[in-house]
C-alpha cells in the first residue's frame, strides 16, 4: 500500500457535508445507534475504510475510489455551487447532476447489504434446487468434472445432505457490490434526470438538514404502500446544502427555483431523519433535537431496511423480491 493511498472513503462526499457545517467547521451529529450527540468533522463521518477498494487483501485497486468517484464528486461539488448561484441547469448538467444522486444511492453500505443479501439468497436457491435430490447432484457433479478436470471427491449423496440439512452458508465478496455499485448509475440517473426538478431555498432563520443517506423517497400520502422512484405522486428530496434542497416531483423534464416556508422546511427535515439509516447532520444541535424528537428516530429502527424475501419457492423454481425503499412513518405538509 502506497502512502498517498486512502484508506477512507466516503459514502457522503466529505464537500457535500461541508455545505451543512457550523462556522467552526464542525457538524452535529446525532448517532441513532449509540443515541448520543456529537460534534464531527465531516473527514471523519460517514466513511468505512477501502469500501470501494477492489480487492483490498490482494492486489489493491482503487480505480473506483480514485478515479470513477472523484470525477463524479467533482461534478457533483460544481453543480452544487451552480445551484448556489441560482443558475438555470441544461440537459447536459442536469444529466450529471443525475448521475452524482445515482450514484450517492448505489454508493452506500445500504446498497451494499442488499446486493449482498440479494446473491446470496440467489446461489442459496441454486444450491437448494440443484442438491435437491441425489440424480441431480451428480449430474452437477459430472458437469463440474467435465468442465473443469477436476474429480470432486465428494459424493453427491454427502452434498445432498449437507445443502437440506442447512450446513452451508454462500458467503459473498465485495466484487458484486463494486460491479452493481457502479452498473445501476446508468438506469437510476435516466429515471432521476427525466422528474421535475424544483430547487428550494429554505428561509433564513432556519435551514435543510442531511443523513447518511440522503436521497429521500416519499410515497403518496394516499398511497404509502407505493413506495419507490416511478410510482405516481411519490415525492423526492435531496439535500444540496443547509439553505437549498433538490426536490423531485412527476416526469416531465422542468426545472425551476422557489422560497419554502419554515412549515415545509420542518416536514422535509422529518422526512429525511426518517430515511436515515444511523447517522442525522446538521449545523445546530437544537435543531436536530426538535427533528429527532417530532420525527420518533432517536433509535434504529427495529426492522431491516432492506428485505429479500421469496414469493414463490419449490423444488424445481424460486421467485424472490428484494425491497429497498423501506416502508416507514413520514410526513406531509399540512393540508392548505
Amino acid at each position: 500500500m502506497k502512502r498517498n493511498e486512502p484508506r477512507r472513503h466516503h459514502y457522503v462526499a466529505e464537500f457535500h457535508q461541508k455545505g451543512f457545517m457550523e462556522r467552526n467547521e464542525r457538524l452535529w451529529l446525532y448517532d441513532r445507534k449509540l443515541q448520543r450527540y456529537r460534534q464531527v468533522h465531516p473527514r471523519n463521518i460517514c466513511c468505512e475504510n477501502d469500501l470501494y477498494t477492489i480487492d483490498p487483501e490482494g492486489n489493491r485497486n482503487l480505480f473506483i475510489e480514485l478515479d470513477w468517484l472523484r470525477m463524479v464528486d467533482r461534478d457533483g461539488s460544481n453543480a452544487i455551487r451552480r445551484f448556489e448561484k441560482g443558475d438555470l441547469l441544461d440537459q447536459a448538467w442536469q444529466e450529471s447532476f443525475s448521475i452524482y444522486m445515482a450514484q450517492q444511492i448505489t454508493r452506500t453500505p445500504v446498497f451494499r447489504d442488499l446486493t449482498i443479501a440479494s446473491y446470496r439468497a440467489m446461489h442459496e436457491e441454486y444450491l437448494r434446487i440443484g442438491f435437491s435430490n441425489v440424480e441431480r447432484a451428480r449430474q452437477l457433479l459430472e458437469n463440474y468434472r467435465r468442465n473443469t478436470g477436476d474429480p470432486a471427491n465428494v459424493t453427491p449423496e454427502s452434498l445432498v445432505e449437507t445443502v437440506l440439512g442447512g450446513h452451508i452458508r454462500v458467503d459473498v465478496g465485495e466484487g458484486p457490490f463494486l460491479e452493481h455499485m457502479v452498473q445501476q448509475v446508468e438506469f437510476l440517473a435516466r429515471g432521476i434526470a427525466a422528474f421535475e426538478w424544483e430547487i428550494i431555498r429554505a428561509p433564513k432563520d432556519t435551514g435543510f438538514i442531511l443523513s447518511d443517506f440522503p436521497f429521500v423517497v416519499v410515497p403518496a400520502q394516499d398511497r404509502p404502500e407505493d413506495i419507490g422512484l416511478g410510482y405516481p405522486g411519490v415525492v423526492k428530496y435531496f439535500p444540496l446544502t443547509r439553505d437549498l434542497c433538490l426536490r423531485m416531483g412527476e416526469p416531465d423534464y422542468g426545472f425551476s427555483y422557489s422560497n419554502v416556508s419554515k412549515e415545509i422546511v420542518r416536514v422535509i427535515n422529518q422526512n429525511i431523519a426518517v430515511n436515515s439509516e444511523r447517522f442525522i447532520m446538521g449545523p445546530n444541535r437544537e435543531q436536530l433535537e426538535h427533528v429527532i424528537a417530532r420525527s420518533k428516530t432517536a433509535a434504529i429502527n427495529p426492522g431491516p431496511r432492506t428485505v429479500v424475501e421469496a414469493i414463490h419457492s419449490d423444488g424445481d423454481s424460486a421467485l424472490y423480491r428484494f425491497n429497498f425503499w423501506p416502508r416507514r412513518s413520514y410526513f406531509y405538509p399540512k393540508l392548505g
